[in-house]
């Protein structure tokens, strides 16, 4: 890890700290962006939720690289991801006032908008989305915390559990792609799968989207940045818009010393002439 990224631990680290030591569980409250992890291979097994704190805060960032996830933390839940356990990654938050959706989805060209934007909805609709998103948040505050914003959720074998495996609210059999009890659109044309898999073999790229109600011809989403789930089970968000601070060249420094050392020599040539 770079230091750049472990600066922005610290600072990321501030609003998981201050929610896990106030309720000392997950410490979801409404607008949160929760990150849920499960391994596909076992759909009963325990899910991992992570509470990146109000979707505000990420959505106005424009820093550089910042690390939502220590692999550490996924690895101590699944171990390694592999073929054998692929580990599922997914995004979400949602407003039940506005019905504002904050969804990931398969990037093939992380730090550029993909081509094809989330899919929007109905008011009713997206608030369907909502409430099961307010679930995983529930069922996160009523499981096992790590003590920093973190917690596992025990298994369920079918139905609307607290899990993102859960959210089709279906059988088990039926449980391979999230998409919130059918309500949520998953086709290529609209914005595809929501959840990545890791299987180790590379990073995966989600980017994250801001999903207003309405139609595509009546509103317009917003494509906020992208999360990197590397091999390891450590999980990156770089914002669309960056702030890059540029290091100092040294070529730059001594190109305009050598300048300067040239203007200086032509005037004092020009005075001794």
């Amino acid at each position: 890890m770079n230091k750049q990224k472990s600066i922005m631990i610290a600072v990321a680290g501030v609003t998981l700290l201050a929610a896990s030591q106030v309720r000392a569980q997950l410490g979801y409250s409404a607008d949160d962006l929760l990150l849920n992890f499960r391994n596909t291979a076992n759909v009963t097994g325990n899910d991992l939720e992570v509470n990146a704190g109000p979707i505000s805060t990420l959505a106005a960032y424009q820093g550089p690289t910042e690390v939502l996830v220590a692999s550490s933390l996924v690895e101590g839940v699944y171990g390694a991801p592999s073929d054998s356990v692929p580990v599922g990654f997914s995004a979400s938050a949602g407003d039940f006032t506005s019905g504002t959706l904050w969804l990931s989805r398969a990037d093939t060209t992380p730090g550029t908008a993909p081509a094809s934007e989330s899919s929007q909805a109905a008011l009713s609709t997206q608030q369907l989305v909502v409430t099961d998103v307010n679930n995983i948040g529930t069922g996160g505050n009523a499981g096992t915390s790590d003590g920093s914003g973190a917690a596992t959720v025990t298994g369920a074998t079918s139905g609307n559990s607290y899990q993102a495996q859960g959210e089709e609210n279906t059988t088990v059999a039926g449980q391979a792609i999230i998409n919130f009890g059918s309500h949520e659109n998953v086709a290529a044309s609209k914005g595809g799968n929501i959840e990545g898999i890791q299987d180790g073999s590379g990073a995966v790229y989600e980017a994250l989207w801001d999903v207003p109600v309405g139609t595509s011809s009546s509103a317009s989403d917003t494509y906020l940045g992208y999360f990197t789930f590397d091999d390891d089970g450590e999980v990156d968000y770089t914002p669309a818009v960056a702030t890059v601070v540029p290091e100092p060249s040294t070529y730059g420094i001594l190109a305009a010393t050598g300048l300067l050392a040239l203007a200086l020599r032509r005037q004092v040539g020009s005075l001794i002439a």
